[in-house]
C-alpha cells in the first residue's frame, strides 16, 4: 500500500486533525448560558473564523504586520462578541475565550492513524495555527508528530504556493515525494499548484450536518479518505 515516491505527509491541523467548529460551538454555547443570553453559537463560531481569515488576507498583503493566528483570533473575537450580544465579557474573560483555539478536540481516530503513518513517513504539521496552538492542541489530545511548521515562521502562509514549498525545505523534501493531507479542498488545490500529492480527508458532521454518504469523485485529489482509519489503510496497509 501508499503512493510511489511519497516520502513525507504534512498536515492541515485546524478542521483536518482538529475539530474547531465542535469545540467552539460548545464553549460559546456554556459562555452564553453563564451570561443569560441566547447566542446561535454555530454563526458565532464561523463569524470568528471568516474574521481571522480576513485579517489574516492583510497580514499576507502587507496592509497589518505579521502577527500569528492567535493575535488575530483575539482581534477577531472582539468584533465576534460584538455582534453576538456578548460585549459584556472583561479582557481577561475574552483571552481566556480566545485560548479555546489551543484546546481543541481531536477528530476520532486521528492519534492512533497518524502514529500509524509515522511508521511509514515522515508526517508534520503546516498549519497558518500558531505554534503554540498546534503543540497545545497536539499535547491536549496525545498526537505526536516528527515536526511542526507553523507559517508564522515562514515568510508565506498558506495558500500561497511557497509556503508549502518553503515546508518541504525544511523537511528536505522535494514536492513530489510529499503529500498535502487536508479536510479542506482549497488548501489541496494549492499543495497540487506547488507540486505535491494530495489526500482529502472527510470528516462526519464537521459542521454538524450530515455529509453525503457518498464521497464525491474529485479526480485532482491522488487519495479520498471517509476517515482517519481509511487514510491509514489506503497509506500504510
Amino acid at each position: 500500500m501508499g503512493i510511489d515516491g511519497v516520502k513525507v505527509l504534512t498536515f492541515d491541523i485546524g478542521g483536518t486533525v482538529f475539530d474547531w467548529f465542535g469545540t467552539v460551538c460548545d464553549e460559546i454555547e456554556r459562555i452564553g448560558a453563564e451570561h443569560d443570553t441566547n447566542v446561535d453559537a454555530p454563526t458565532f463560531a464561523v463569524d470568528w473564523r471568516t474574521r481571522m481569515f480576513s485579517l489574516l488576507s492583510q497580514v499576507r498583503n502587507g496592509t497589518l504586520p505579521r502577527w500569528n493566528a492567535d493575535t488575530l483570533h483575539r482581534m477577531a473575537l472582539d468584533d465576534a462578541l460584538k455582534r453576538h450580544g456578548l460585549e459584556a465579557l472583561t479582557p481577561l474573560q475574552r483571552n481566556e475565550l480566545n485560548h479555546i483555539w489551543h484546546r481543541l478536540r481531536v477528530w476520532k481516530g486521528a492519534p492512533d492513524s497518524i502514529a500509524r503513518l509515522r511508521t511509514k513517513y515522515t508526517v508534520s504539521v503546516l498549519t497558518v495555527l500558531s505554534v503554540s496552538c498546534a503543540i497545545d492542541c497536539s499535547k491536549h489530545n496525545k498526537v505526536d508528530w516528527d515536526m511542526i511548521v507553523s507559517c508564522e515562521f515562514l515568510e508565506h502562509y498558506k495558500p500561497e504556493k511557497q509556503a508549502y514549498l518553503s515546508a518541504l525545505h525544511l523537511l528536505g523534501a522535494d514536492p513530489d515525494a510529499a503529500m498535502m493531507v487536508s479536510a479542506h479542498e482549497d488548501d489541496l488545490l494549492a499543495a497540487a499548484n506547488a507540486g505535491l500529492r494530495t489526500a482529502y480527508i472527510d470528516h462526519p458532521r464537521q459542521y454538524r450536518e450530515p455529509n453525503d454518504p457518498n464521497l464525491p469523485e474529485r479526480p485532482e485529489f491522488t487519495v479520498r479518505a471517509r476517515d482517519f482509519d481509511d487514510l491509514a489503510r489506503q497509506l500504510v496497509g
